[in-house]
């Protein structure tokens, strides 16, 4: 479910259940065999601008929150800081700059948000 390419073509990233749960894989634009990059549940996924890596609306450990996972390492960490609230989030898209996620949450009504990202640790 909802393949999106990377910026520069080379990859699809999809949300799949095929170890169970709905995680976040990609595959070569040429073809080839998926590759999990997620231990997150998530959903949603939108590549950042770079293409390094993705966001997705994710429950990890911390609960339900805007995601980040660095290509490169495979580190997750969240990117907003809604763990804890009730509510769910709803739509989302990442900003065209990188530096904010839109997204609607539900409490139990809808309302539209817009939150900075935090900018993923690079260690």
């Amino acid at each position: 479910n909802h393949p999106e390419w990377s910026p520069e073509g080379n990859w699809i990233a999809f949300t799949s259940k095929h170890d169970g749960d709905r995680r976040i894989w990609r595959i070569p634009a040429s073809s080839g065999q998926p590759e999990l990059l997620t231990k997150n549940v998530g959903t949603m996924l939108q590549w950042s601008p770079d293409g390094k890596g993705l966001y997705y609306i994710g429950g990890g450990e911390n609960g339900d929150n805007v995601w980040h996972i660095d290509i490169g390492t495979r580190k997750e960490e969240p990117a907003t800081a809604l763990s804890g609230r009730r509510g769910t989030i709803g739509g989302a898209g990442l900003a065209t700059d990188g530096r904010s996620f839109y997204f609607t949450w539900e409490e139990p009504r809808g309302d539209i948000w817009v939150a900075d990202i935090v900018q993923p640790s690079r260690k």
